[in-house]
């Protein structure tokens, strides 16, 4: 069986309106990132526009955006279109042993968060050195600097008297 459907697409305000000559309608939300690919990938394969017009009607604003929709259509298919999770890929938990351990290396070396970050893991701890960083703000633990030594202003004035 064989059918013939003649539609426009229309974009309006970021959504995408399908219709038909009867009038019906079908909208895919601005919102709705997935299906706007998938829609964009399917409008490109079936029709003679060029891509960089496809993309421009579903809101993307390079060609680049089809070709990787299309790619891991083609690859993995439509799940790899959802986006991916950010951030951490593991949960760093501040442990009362990994507190006592790092302030233990702050107080006994004059290493920096970064070198006791190193040493931790070293040591098997699953941490990231902006959370030693975050042990020693809470516990009100600052970097220990070594003072830099001046020059009286006086003492160097009558340094330069002399000569």
């Amino acid at each position: 069986m064989e059918t013939q459907i003649t539609f426009a697409i229309i974009s309006r305000d970021g959504d995408i309106l399908y219709r038909t000559l009867d009038g019906k309608e079908y909208v895919v939300k601005y919102e709705d990132i997935c299906q706007r690919k998938l829609e964009m990938v399917k409008v490109a394969q079936l029709t003679d526009l060029p891509i960089k017009d496809v993309c421009q009607i579903f809101g993307f604003k390079s060609k680049q955006t089809y070709y990787h929709a299309k790619g891991v259509l083609e690859e993995i298919g439509s799940v790899g279109l959802f986006p991916r999770k950010t951030g951490p890929k593991r949960n760093y938990v501040m442990s009362e042993e990994l507190v006592t351990r790092a302030i233990e290396l702050r107080f006994r070396t004059n290493w920096n968060m970064y070198a006791i970050g190193e040493k931790l893991r070293e040591e098997g701890f699953p941490v990231r050195d902006r959370m030693v960083g975050e042990i020693f703000e809470k516990y009100r633990i600052t970097v220990k600097k070594t003072p830099k030594k001046r020059l009286d202003g006086d003492a160097v004035n009558s340094s330069l008297r002399r000569k």
